[in-house]
């Protein structure tokens, strides 16, 4: 019975003690922020002199990225890297870095299509056509 005893109120003590450590943990890790890039190519790391305009923005930055709607894999793959990319960004500019994914043709006529890329040329964006080959074959 007495080793019942010391048994559980040794395992009491050490969840506490656990709890205790995840606390404060937690606690300076509020404190202390920082980020950690794992992935090979250290595609994530921002250079400091980034990270120093990203926290002294004087105003809001909105970023309109054009990589919305049905497409292909790899365009996808594009969509969710530049999502990431400026999320770390966002994480030192906070609300004064704010983006938007959309896309530009949603809903539109043919004309109203051509008009959209008319305009984005003359505002310096050029449009290609991009063609996959599917590599299902049955």
């Amino acid at each position: 019975m007495v080793k019942q005893k010391t048994y559980r109120r040794q395992s009491l003590f050490r969840l506490f003690t656990l709890l205790a450590i995840v606390v404060m943990l937690n606690m300076l890790a509020s404190v202390f922020f920082t980020r950690i890039d794992l992935t090979a190519d250290q595609r994530f790391t921002l250079s400091d002199s980034t990270k120093s305009l990203l926290r002294k923005l004087p105003d809001v930055v909105y970023v309109k990225v054009f990589l919305a709607g049905d497409m292909p894999a790899g365009f996808q793959r594009l969509k969710n890297s530049t999502r990431d990319i400026l999320d770390e960004m966002k994480a030192y500019a906070g609300d004064k870095l704010q983006y938007d994914f959309t896309d530009p043709f949603a809903g539109k006529t043919e004309d109203e299509k051509n008009q959209i890329v008319s305009d984005f040329y003359k505002k310096g964006l050029d449009s290609r056509n991009v063609q996959t080959e599917s590599t299902d074959q049955y």
